[in-house]
């Protein structure tokens, strides 16, 4: 049998309740502590910890601006880094050597050089020759050498 009290805590409804031979239960530090509310003095103690508080106030609102846009900054080059390259990568439809390839799908992991993940279709199986071809296609579309990885897929 399962039986269960309704107590408070912080001014909210908390059950206390019997699972499995277990009570689970307030403890009575729990029941005695304030309320927590997310203030404005939370936020100062957040930015004194981070050593925000001691600059001189005016320029305080540019340094958070600072840190909150910084990141996001980074973020978006990096999208459009990669952006930019999958726009060089050939889609659809492309003719190798003696075989005709179909890319269904691609990716870009920025780094030096930068690496593009292929899935690839074809009637047979994809040969170093053509892999080869395929980087130099896209290494001279993008005009920067590049890693390549390819996964092939047989189409019949």
């Amino acid at each position: 049998m399962i039986s269960a009290e309704a107590l408070t805590c912080n001014d909210e409804l908390v059950f206390s309740s019997v699972v499995i031979g277990r009570v689970l239960a307030l403890r009575p530090y729990d029941i005695n502590r304030p309320p927590t509310t997310w203030s404005h003095h939370s936020v100062w103690r957040a930015l004194a910890w981070a050593g925000v508080t001691g600059v001189w106030p005016p320029v305080r609102p540019l340094l958070i601006l600072l840190v909150i846009s910084a990141p996001l900054s980074l973020s978006f080059y990096h999208l459009v880094s990669r952006e930019n390259i999958l726009e060089h990568v050939p889609t659809g439809d492309i003719q190798l050597s003696d075989l005709l390839v179909h890319i269904e799908r691609a990716d870009v992991t920025l780094g030096q050089p930068a690496l593009v993940s292929l899935v690839l279709s074809a009637e047979q199986n994809l040969q170093a020759s053509h892999v080869d071809e395929l980087k130099a296609i896209i290494s001279q579309e993008l005009g920067a050498p590049i890693k390549i990885e390819v996964q092939s897929n047989i189409r019949r």
